[in-house]
């Protein structure tokens, strides 16, 4: 059977159908009044489709270093009240049934190209403990444990679904949850939608199938890179600024390894930020950004240097509801005057994001080959651009930044 007949019919119905009708009656059962009738799709279960360019990345980064946990996007919540274990059981599975990403493993072919296929058969990636019969301090000791445990564990994307859950029951009505997922099939977007989707199916909410699915979107009607977009990041980064002389252990012994520093911010630091902000008709990612040049300026002397920040390119309100890894890097160029003023570093830091943003579609591996640094040994070329990266998120108690990459 060649892939693209990896779906059998039976009597006018596939495999594939009657298996989500099974797990509707099962949901429906439990309550969980779940759509779960198969999108328009143009991929087959078994049928192998090519990575998008941005899984590409994350698959090369996986395989380069199978132990390599820099990759796992991971998040802790502490739950009170009622809830019903099976309940939110199911209501996990009937997301990995909306979302074709999640049942989607990766392998290569004969000749090393990378492939990704997704299954309707999986076994839920579900872990559960009940620590109630242990002591407080046990309990928050065995939390901690199975949480760096989990965290610390890396993907094999060609055996292991993209998303791992552990529920833990610290108490009567006190539960922790780990969730641990992989860049490949996951950006930061990804959070909200999944917890809507659960939130829906474990209140028993309908819901109507996703109008595409990731590979659709990413892979079958990716569009072209833009090569105006090409040229501006060509002409932008050549020639390139010399390496950073970082401080501290970096410099002995260069590493892809990152750490990562979480600051919180005050709310009165904040407010000034935004009033900061506005003033100059910028947004408080570009003050921080601009700070942070700053700071590293302080650091190394350095006048001319790149940061890297995250971001995410949803096109179409369709990307809007699914899970995926619709992300890239973009390399943006940080360059000083003596004379300049911070209020003037904020002002050229503005100029600069919002022409990245403007030509974010280009992936940084095309980037990369684009400007083709210099290789040194044991590092590539990807390694030698992406030296310092910086992100900021925003949660209810304010902003905090967060490196995201140094090497």
């Amino acid at each position: 059977m060649s892939d693209t007949d990896a779906t059998v019919t039976v009597a006018g119905t596939s495999v594939a159908d009657r298996r989500r009708e099974l797990l509707r009656r099962k949901l429906a059962e439990q309550g969980l009044a779940v759509d779960t009738a198969a999108p328009a799709r143009r991929t087959a279960a078994g049928e192998r489709r090519p990575l998008s360019a941005g899984q590409r990345r994350m698959w090369f980064l996986q395989t380069r270093d199978p132990e390599d946990t820099t990759l796992n996007i991971c998040v802790a919540y502490r739950l009170t009240g009622a809830l019903d274990e099976e309940r939110l059981r199911q209501a996990v599975a009937s997301v990995f049934a909306r979302h074709d990403v999640l049942r989607t493993s990766f392998g290569a072919d004969e000749n090393g190209e990378p492939f990704q296929v997704f299954t309707d058969d999986i076994t839920l990636p579900w872990q559960s403990h009940d620590l109630t019969e242990l002591a407080e301090s046990a309990r928050q000791v065995r939390v901690e444990v199975l949480a760096r445990r989990e965290f610390a564990r890396p993907f094999d994307p060609s055996t292991e679904l993209p998303l791992r859950i552990t529920l833990a029951r610290t108490g009567t009505a006190e539960w922790v949850l780990l969730l641990s997922a992989h860049h490949g099939c996951w950006d930061d977007d990804a959070w909200g939608v999944f917890f809507t989707d659960l939130n829906a199916a474990y209140n028993g909410s309908a819901q109507t199938a996703p109008p595409a699915q990731f590979v659709d979107l990413e892979v079958l009607d990716a569009p072209a890179a833009d090569e105006a977009d090409i040229a501006y990041w060509r002409n932008t980064l050549r020639p390139l600024p010399e390496p950073l002389e970082l401080p501290g252990a970096a410099v002995a012994a260069p590493s892809k390894r990152a750490d990562r520093c979480t600051v919180a911010l005050p709310a009165d630091l904040l407010d000034r930020v935004d009033a900061f902000a506005r003033e100059r008709a910028a947004s408080p990612f570009m003050v921080l950004l601009a700070g942070y040049a700053a700071l590293i300026q302080r650091y190394t002397a350095a006048e001319d240097f790149l940061v890297s920040i995250p971001v995410t390119n949803r096109r179409s309100a369709a990307a809007e509801q699914l899970i995926g890894y619709f992300g890239n890097t973009l390399l943006l160029r940080e360059t000083f005057s003596r004379t300049e003023t911070f209020a003037g570093l904020v002002e050229s830091t503005k100029r600069t994001c919002l022409d990245g943003y403007a030509h974010q579609a280009v992936g940084i591996d095309r980037v990369v080959r684009e400007v083709n640094p210099e290789r040194v040994a044991g590092r590539d070329g990807m390694d030698q651009l992406v030296r310092l990266g910086f992100s900021v998120r925003k949660s209810a108690d304010g902003f905090a930044l967060r490196e995201v990459a140094s090497t």
